[in-house]
């Protein structure tokens, strides 16, 4: 049986620390100004590599704008976002409904001013909110919240 050239040549994952095959690594490019130097071995193999960005808030912004954007496009709505703009809303740490801290894996954003009520899609119209604090406020403006809520308020006493 004939080896192949990457199962003899082995390298160690900064990550993971195993020693696996060069074929498991990516071939990486020198910046412009190291042209002359040509390839190079990413330090972590390609399974701790997608780990770790699929961790990264770059990933997790991009993959939220892209899926923003398409729903909105479906739905025929206005504006568009993109990756800077959620990067300026931050990680989620507060509701910006009830004031809680927002618990990991709990968070989701909402629009300000709904779809319904001709609410853009852009940054200044976004916000992070727990996940039930959505449900509650559905597709309502703040101001017809305020309104349910009291209501409700009212029936219970």
């Amino acid at each position: 049986m004939k080896k192949n050239r990457a199962d003899l040549v082995k390298a160690r994952c900064c990550k993971c620390k195993k020693l696996k095959s060069i074929d498991k690594f990516r071939l990486r490019k020198y910046s412009p100004a190291q042209k002359s130097k040509g390839r190079y071995l990413s330090s972590w193999c390609k399974k701790c590599e997608n780990i770790i960005y699929r961790k990264s808030s770059s990933y997790r912004f991009t993959k939220s704008a892209h899926a923003l954007n398409r729903r909105a496009k479906f739905v025929g709505e206005k504006g568009k976002i993109t990756p800077v703009d959620l990067r300026k809303l931050g990680d989620p740490d507060k509701c910006y409904l009830c004031g809680e801290k927002i618990k990991n894996g709990d968070a989701e954003y909402d629009h300000v001013i709904p779809r319904r009520a001709d609410g853009l899609l852009c940054a200044e119209n976004i916000r992070w909110v727990h996940r039930r604090c959505n449900r509650i406020k559905h597709d309502l403006t703040l101001k017809e919240l305020v309104i349910l809520l009291r209501k409700i308020l009212n029936k219970i006493g």
